[in-house]
C-alpha cells in the first residue's frame, strides 16, 4: 500500500500515513537540521494539520527562548552517552577514567535518573538524587532531622566521578539539541574530604634517609643513579 504525503509548510512541516492507515503523523524539521516524527492521533485530515502546525509553532517558540524543541528520556541519552564513550576506548582515542563513568552511568545515574526527561533535571531533583547515592553508597539510612543540612558521606574523588558522569550526559543532550545551556542545572559539589594518610614517625623517617643515603648505588646505569 502505498504512503500519503502532504507538505503543509515548505521544507518545515509535513503531514503522512504509513501504508494507508487511518491515522496521520508529521514531520517537523528543528533547528537542529533533525527531523523530529509523530503521531497526531487523528485520521481526520484537517485536525491532523491542525495539531502539526501548533507542535511546529510550540517548537519555534521553544527555540527563540532558548529551550530545547523536544527532548528524551535519561537513560535513552545515556545509553548513547555509554556508546560514545565505548567507541573511543576500543579506538584508542578514550580515557581511562571513561571506564568508571560508565560504572557510574549504569550503577547510580540509570537507575536514578533512567525515567526522568532530561530536560527536567534540576536542582531539587539533584538534590535527591545527592541524598540517594549517600545512601546507596553507605548501605545505611540516616534519618534526617527537621531543619538538618544535608551533609555529603561520600568523598570529593567520588563526588567528582558522579558529577563528570553526569555531565558526560549532559553534554551528549546538549549536542543533539535536547537540552539548551540556560536550562542546564549546576551540579552540586560538595563532599567530604578524603583522608590523608598521616605524617611519618621518627623510626620511619629514620629507615627512610638511612637507606636513601646508599639506595641511588644500586641503580642499574649511570642516568639512573644520577635521577635518584
Amino acid at each position: 500500500m502505498t504512503q500519503k504525503s502532504f507538505t503543509i509548510l515548505e521544507n518545515k512541516v509535513t503531514l503522512y500515513n504509513r501504508g494507508g492507515g487511518l491515522v496521520w503523523h508529521a514531520r517537523i524539521k528543528l533547528k537542529t537540521g533533525e527531523w523530529w516524527r509523530f503521531s497526531t492521533k487523528q485520521t481526520d485530515f484537517e485536525e491532523a494539520k491542525e495539531v502539526a502546525l501548533k507542535e511546529y509553532y510550540t517548537t519555534d517558540y521553544k527555540h527563540k527562548n532558548n529551550l530545547p524543541q523536544n527532548t528524551r528520556k535519561f537513560k535513552s541519552i545515556a545509553n548513547y552517552s555509554i556508546k560514545r564513550m565505548e567507541d573511543e576506548l576500543a579506538h584508542g582515542a578514550g580515557k581511562t577514567v571513561f571506564k568508571d563513568y560508565i560504572r557510574v552511568i549504569n550503577d547510580y545515574l540509570i537507575p536514578f535518573f533512567g525515567k526522568y526527561d532530561i530536560a527536567s533535571i534540576n536542582m531539587e531533583l539533584l538534590y535527591k538524587y545527592s541524598v540517594w547515592r549517600d545512601e546507596k553508597i553507605k548501605g545505611n539510612r540516616k534519618a534526617a532531622k527537621p531543619g538538618d543540612r544535608y551533609v555529603a558521606a561520600v568523598t570529593q574523588s567520588t563526588l567528582n566521578t558522579h558529577n563528570s558522569a553526569l555531565n558526560r550526559v549532559f553534554d551528549e543532550a546538549l549536542l543533539r539539541g535536547w537540552i539548551t545551556n540556560s536550562i542546564r542545572p549546576t551540579l552540586l559539589n560538595k563532599g567530604k574530604k578524603s583522608e590523608s594518610r598521616g605524617a611519618f614517625t621518627d623510626e620511619e623517617y629514620k629507615v627512610l634517609y638511612t637507606k636513601l643515603r646508599t639506595w641511588w648505588k644500586t641503580a642499574h646505569t649511570q642516568e639512573s643513579r644520577e635521577q635518584r
